[in-house]
């Protein structure tokens, strides 16, 4: 950006006061975070850029402020409680099964606890009661598992050998261009599940 006047063309960033300055700085490159910082407060911006110096954890505070509606000192305390180091840390196997350049990305690409307000559930829902909720909805439930999701199909048809199988739902995250399988069940986690989920991503893979 250019200003013209009596002395010719001057920077605008050599005359931005400083916290100005460096916000045009760190984001006047960054195709990405550039419109994302105008969906929040400017001292919340402030906050996360003199804080945060890494741009997957600025995205973090920024998507979570935008959506959260939190102020400056919410924010702050967040921040210095590292809410976005735990989050990295959730319950996933992508430390032992994803490349390094990858790893983050796929990290805030899932949440520890997804909420579904929207679905219209009976007291004692059963598990294809809550499929056809999130497929009947399919908007709101692609907003809230955060964005980058596209939706593919439900009950989707393999063949495993020859055995046919079917993914309760499909996905596919196009920043990580990878493809999500969903596998709905009420109750307790148990261990078949994993192998289960283990056959899917298998035979996507494949």
């Amino acid at each position: 950006m250019n200003c013209r006047g009596k002395c010719g063309l001057v920077k605008a960033d050599e005359f931005l006061a400083p916290a100005v300055r460096n916000f045009y700085l760190s984001y006047c490159d960054s195709e990405k975070l550039a419109p994302l910082v105008r969906e929040i407060s400017w001292s919340n911006n402030v906050v996360i850029m003199e804080k945060c110096k890494d741009d997957l954890q600025r995205e973090f505070y920024i998507q979570m402020t935008k959506r959260y509606g939190w102020t400056k000192r919410i924010l702050t305390n967040f921040i210095e409680a590292q809410t976005y180091e735990k989050y990295l840390s959730n319950q996933t196997n992508f430390d032992m099964t994803l490349p390094e350049e990858r790893k983050v990305q796929a990290k805030l690409a899932v949440k520890d606890e997804y909420t579904f307000d929207f679905a219209e559930l009976s007291p004692e829902y059963s598990q294809h009661e809550l499929e056809m909720q999130l497929v009947n909805n399919v908007r709101a439930f692609l907003i809230e598992m955060g964005g980058d999701f596209t939706f593919i199909g439900n009950q989707y048809h393999l063949v495993v050998g020859s055995r046919d199988i079917y993914i309760d739902l499909l996905l596919f995250h196009r920043r990580l261009r990878s493809l999500v399988a969903i596998e709905l069940k009420i109750g307790e986690f148990e261990a078949e599940y994993a192998g289960k989920m283990q056959l899917y991503l298998t035979a996507l893979d494949e």
